[in-house]
């Protein structure tokens, strides 16, 4: 059999064609002594390769519709490129940036507001809150968390953005946003991130402690008995180290510390009488616990908060008064540090002032938010 008559085309005058040695290989493998290869001088490479017309090959090499045949001088060679694509990335990486490009980074859009990005970060810690996958003491950690942060983001970030309105800075961020589209979106923001907090603190988490034991009682839930045991321990712990201030004509509002829990009670006035006080403010002592245990079954853990065991002895410290409601609340002042670098002393030695004067301002600084409860059922129209 000739296997030469169908081999390959791409020969060479002074070589030997592959379909001959092919058949050497098959005739040694049948037990016959394969011919050794003739001795000769070393073949020096084809300089040239010619590929017949309609013969199919690398697109690199294969000829146009025509009757020549395609030829290049060198096949080990890679083919050269059009002048007009680059030889190398660098040459993209490295090459000019038009005007139009560098005007497109510059674009409001393409960068986030830093404060409606934090409050975006504290949305996902209220979201491990919600989270049923989470144990509930867990929950109830995150649910603190959100509200600390929350305390923190008003006290620098929108007293810092106030400072700015009140200063007429004009100076825009790299997201475009002015002073005031910053406070109107973070008050949208914020409400939606507080009635979640409620929501979840509320209908889910205090609904699954009750589950295992632990309540916090408000004013309607109480018995004639818990009732009792609340007005002793408020006559004896709580009532000796309240100071109560009365507002009326002749004792303006008072100033109220930074994120101190306060107890407001609304009076009933007689309108003959103008000079009568309306509102009375009472601030709840820090030095007690906020959350009081109450005497509870074997099993169980009850507590009643102390904002509302003052609520509910309203009338024992304004004996003269007749109480319309209670509503605690609490004033969020803005405690962003401000510090001269140039005339501050070293902070660390005890003669210092420029720190302590710091901190006494924020104590006394303009206010940046103020909160509420609503009152209870028990609270509101106490005669």
């Amino acid at each position: 059999m000739d296997d030469t008559s169908t081999g390959s085309s791409t020969t060479s005058s002074t070589g030997t064609s592959s379909s001959s040695l092919s058949a050497t290989n098959i005739q040694g493998e049948h037990g016959a002594t394969p011919k050794a290869p003739p001795t000769s001088s070393p073949t020096p490479l084809p300089t040239a390769v010619t590929v017949p017309v309609g013969e199919r090959g690398p697109e690199s090499v294969r000829s146009p519709a025509g009757p020549a045949p395609a030829t290049i001088a060198n096949p080990a060679a890679a083919p050269a490129l059009p002048p007009s694509m680059p030889t190398s990335s660098a040459a993209i990486a490295t090459g000019p940036v038009s005007r139009e490009t560098a005007a497109s980074l510059d674009d409001p859009k393409l960068f986030l507001n830093r404060e409606l990005s934090w409050l975006a970060f504290n949305m996902r810690v209220l979201e491990e809150a919600r989270s049923p996958t989470v144990p509930m003491v867990e929950r109830l950690k995150f649910v603190a968390i959100v509200a600390s942060n929350l305390d923190e983001f008003f006290m620098v970030r929108v007293a810092g953005l106030k400072q700015q309105l009140s200063g007429d800075v004009e100076d825009l961020p790299a997201d475009g946003m002015s002073v005031h589209e910053q406070l109107t979106a973070i008050a949208q923001k914020v409400h939606e991130l507080v009635r979640g907090l409620y929501g979840t603190l509320r209908g889910e988490i205090f609904p699954a402690l009750a589950q295992v034991g632990v309540r916090i009682l408000e004013a309607g839930e109480l018995s004639e008995e818990q009732r009792r045991e609340i007005e002793g321990r408020f006559l004896r712990d709580v009532f000796p180290i309240l100071t109560p201030l009365a507002i009326d004509p002749g004792h303006p509002f008072p100033h109220l510390r930074n994120n101190t829990l306060n107890l407001a009670v609304a009076f009933q006035r007689d309108p003959r009488d103008e000079d009568a006080p309306g509102l009375g403010v009472v601030q709840v002592p820090m030095g007690i616990p906020r959350l009081v245990q109450l005497s509870s079954p074997p099993g169980q853990r009850w507590y009643v908060l102390l904002e509302d065991i003052i609520s509910l002895n309203a009338s024992t410290i304004f004996p003269m008064q007749r109480i319309e409601g209670c509503w605690p609340f609490r004033v969020t002042r803005n405690w962003d540090l401000a510090l001269d670098e140039e005339e501050a002393e070293d902070l660390t030695r005890p003669s210092s002032r420029s720190f302590d004067d710091a901190i006494a301002a924020t104590r006394c600084g303009s206010t940046s938010r103020s909160r509420r409860r609503r009152a209870s059922s028990a609270t509101s129209r106490r005669r």
